[in-house]
């Protein structure tokens, strides 16, 4: 089964714990999906990408205003 909902996912790409291959299974699970990637940024990227992160959000805003 697939998420519908609009849903913005953030991505470290040095996370060391989670493979590429689970990243694409991850992504395979949404159907409304939008993908944020931080390059420098690892398993805790809400602290090591914090801008980016929060401009991922702010960027997308429109997919939970009514």
């Amino acid at each position: 089964n697939q998420v519908e909902m609009p849903v913005v996912l953030v991505w470290g790409a040095q996370d060391r714990g989670k493979s590429n291959a689970e990243f694409e299974q991850l992504k395979a699970g949404f159907q409304n999906l939008t993908v944020v990637v931080a390059p420098n940024a690892g398993h805790y990227v809400q602290e090591e990408a914090a801008e980016l992160v929060a401009i991922g959000l702010i960027e997308n805003k429109s997919l939970w205003e009514r």
